[in-house]
Order: structure tokens, then C-alpha cells, then sequence
């Protein structure tokens, strides 16, 4: 970023189960500003102007997120997976598991395996991708 600071971001990544050991890659503008870690905050400064924000943790990546820096102030961030209730994960372990009893049936042990694979890799599409979204924003930094 520039050397003209005059807005802040602060960004919040929400504690949860799903991904807590790994860390999300937070990006401004496609460059890389820092990871963050489960229920970690962070703040960053940025010069006044729009700015887009992602979140990416391996393959997966947020939606762009666009915000407006002010001079003096703060804009509030949360990072955060889905925020998907248990019975909902629940269903999703079993579609997974249905991707692969549905493999095993056609094709044997290699169709459970491509199968468990393929649903696994929808399971992770749905549970795993990374969101922004703003809360309020302050007044001053």
C-alpha cells in the first residue's frame, strides 16, 4: 500500500469449528496482506478510496468484498466459513456419503473412493468457502 495511510480496516474472524486449525489468507486489492487465525482480529491501514477485500484458505476463495476507506476511520470487517447449522452439516456428510455408496454400486471400491472424492469435494465447496461481510462502521480509529 501506499506511504498516504488514512483508514483502517479491521478485520474479525469468527471462532469456529469448521476450519479452526487452519488459517485464512486475507487479501486487499490481490495482494497478500497476512493470515489470520481462529477468532484472531486484526488491523490493517489502508489508503482512503475503494478497496476490495477476499478471504482464501487453499483452493477456496471469497466473494469479493468492496469497501470505501474514509480518512480517520474504520471500517469493520468478520471473515467467517458457513455458517451452516449441525443438521444441515449433517445432511451434507450424508449426500457425501451417498456420492459414495452410489460409486461403490456402479464401480466397485474405485467408484467409492471417486465418489467419496467427489462428494467430499462438494462437501468442501459448501462448508469450507470463506466469507466477508461488514459490520458497522466506527467513527474514528
Amino acid at each position: 500500500m501506499s506511504k498516504n495511510v488514512t483508514g483502517k480496516v479491521k478485520i474479525e474472524r469468527i471462532k469456529r469449528y469448521t476450519n479452526g486449525g487452519r488459517k485464512y489468507t486475507i487479501l486487499i486489492d490481490g495482494n497478500k496482506i497476512g493470515a489470520i487465525k481462529n477468532g484472531e482480529t486484526f488491523i490493517y491501514s489502508v489508503t482512503k478510496g475503494q478497496h476490495v477485500i477476499k478471504a482464501k484458505i487453499d483452493w477456496l476463495c471469497s466473494k469479493p468484498f468492496q469497501i470505501e476507506i474514509n480518512p480517520g476511520k474504520m471500517v469493520n470487517l468478520f471473515v467467517d466459513c458457513s455458517n451452516f447449522r449441525t443438521m444441515d452439516v449433517l445432511v451434507l456428510l450424508v449426500i457425501c456419503g451417498l456420492c459414495a455408496g452410489l460409486g461403490a454400486i456402479v464401480i466397485g471400491m474405485l467408484g467409492a473412493a471417486i465418489g467419496g472424492g467427489v462428494g467430499g469435494f462438494v462437501y468442501a465447496h459448501i462448508v469450507s468457502r470463506p466469507y466477508v461481510y461488514e459490520a458497522q462502521q466506527e467513527s474514528g480509529t
